[in-house]
Order: C-alpha cells, then sequence, then structure tokens
C-alpha cells in the first residue's frame, strides 16, 4: 500500500496565508520606483545644470547654508521646549514679557450715555482673540500678535501691552491683587503661564508648558492654588504665589 501523495500546497499552505498582509505593499511600489526615479533625476539634473557652472554652483552652496541655518533654528526652538514628563519649567520673571509702555490712568469717570450709542473706540494693529476682562478702571485682551493689550475703560486709551511668545487665547484670570493669563493655540509646541499685576503689568512669575494654553485658570486665593489646562499636558494645580507645581493629572 503506497502512502497517500501530498501536492506542494497541502504541504507547505500555511506560509501561504502571510501573503494578502503583503497586498499593501503593491500598492506602495510604484511609490518607491517613482521616488527612486526622481532621485536620480534630481541628482543628475544637479550634476549638469549647478554643480557644473561656477556661479549656479555658489548660489546652491548659499542655498544649502540657508537651509541648515533653518534647520538649526526649528532644532533651537523644539530645544526650548520642556521635556516630555517633565513638567512646567520655571521662567524667570520678565524675561520673555515685558512692558512696552505704561500711562497712569487718568481720574475720569464712565458715564452711560442716555441711548446705547458708541462710546469710543480704539484700534488694534492685529487680531483679537481674547474675550476683553474688566479689571477696575481697564480692558484686558490677548490678540493674535502675541500680546496682551491694557485700555482704560472710561476712554479706550492703550495702558501697556505685555509681549508673549505665542498668540493670546485665553482669557484673563483675576484675584485681588493678581492676574493670569496662558498663551498659545494648538500648534504652539509650549506655551507661558504668566502671573501679572494687572495695573501696571509687571510680570511676577512665568511657567512654561509642554502645550498650549487656550483655557481660563481658575484660581482659589483662599488656598493659595490656581488650576490651568495645558493642552495636552492635562490639568495642572499651581501655588498662586510663586507658580510651584502642586499636583499634575494627565488626563489627555
Amino acid at each position: 500500500m503506497t502512502a497517500p501523495r501530498h501536492s506542494c500546497y497541502k504541504s507547505y499552505r500555511s506560509t501561504f496565508y502571510i501573503f494578502p498582509a503583503l497586498i499593501p505593499l503593491v500598492e506602495i511600489l510604484p511609490w518607491l520606483l517613482g521616488l527612486a526615479g526622481g532621485l536620480a533625476g534630481l541628482i543628475e539634473f544637479l550634476r549638469v545644470r549647478i554643480w557644473g557652472r561656477r556661479q549656479a554652483r555658489i548660489l546652491a552652496l548659499l542655498g544649502g547654508v540657508f537651509i541648515l541655518a533653518g534647520a538649526g533654528i526649528w532644532a533651537w526652538r523644539w530645544h526650548d521646549v520642556p521635556a516630555q514628563g517633565e513638567g512646567p519649567v520655571e521662567v524667570a520673571a520678565n524675561a520673555r514679557s515685558r512692558v512696552e509702555a505704561f500711562n497712569p490712568p487718568g481720574s475720569g469717570e464712565l458715564v452711560m450715555p442716555a441711548t446705547f450709542g458708541r462710546i469710543w473706540e480704539q484700534g488694534i494693529a492685529t487680531q483679537i482673540l481674547g474675550a476683553p476682562v474688566i479689571a477696575g478702571d481697564r480692558i484686558l485682551f490677548g490678540t493674535n500678535g502675541k500680546t496682551l493689550e491694557a485700555l482704560r475703560l472710561v476712554d479706550g486709551a492703550r495702558l501697556w501691552s505685555m509681549r508673549k511668545g505665542e498668540p493670546v487665547f485665553a482669557n484673563v484670570t483675576l484675584s485681588k491683587d493678581i492676574a493670569i493669563i496662558g498663551e498659545g493655540v494648538h500648534t504652539s509646541p509650549a506655551s507661558v503661564l504668566s502671573a501679572f499685576d494687572p495695573k501696571t503689568g509687571a510680570v511676577k512669575w512665568e511657567r512654561k508648558f509642554r502645550s498650549h494654553l487656550e483655557t481660563e485658570a481658575m484660581i482659589d486665593e483662599e488656598s493659595d492654588r490656581l488650576w490651568t489646562a495645558a493642552g495636552a499636558e492635562g490639568l495642572w494645580s499651581l501655588r498662586l504665589s510663586d507658580g510651584q507645581p502642586l499636583w499634575h493629572a494627565p488626563v489627555g
């Protein structure tokens, strides 16, 4: 009695199950061949049309220098971002934010007219992002031009402007003698939370987070703490007086 014969397919059919997983590679192959051909054509073009001519070679070298400089600037910017899992990095007060101009507020009082007419208007050179917040006799709001602006409530006169590193989308949070403002939008690799004097704009402390600060911070003066949402870094609780971290909840 002869042993049953098995076909090659039956003997090795388990090895054929991997081929459906390779089907996407068939779709990628034309792109890879096109990329290889494009690179070959580009190298030949550079060799004949640019590298063979002295003036074109100099321009190409200058272009390479500019590209390397741009890459260096990009790398430096990312180097300034807090490391993953390190938490918010303390920033020296007034290291980046600064008061550009300040005029002592007048003693005039705002008087509402009998009709709802226009009281005053003030032109801003950039887009207003944050909602205006009334702080005593002034109005505070953030702009797309990376500034926090302060106008006098009675006549709209510009009092001071705080320079920030990212667009200011969040609203100002106020307490008795300190105000909190975040910065950044979803494309910001890092953003700074600033505590400042709402009257003069003088920065008291700052702390940098590895994400955007688009949400208005919450303050509890009695417990000397604040809470802020730092985008992809989750929720943070800081000490209101000096900005030191208290706890972190990585909620995504």
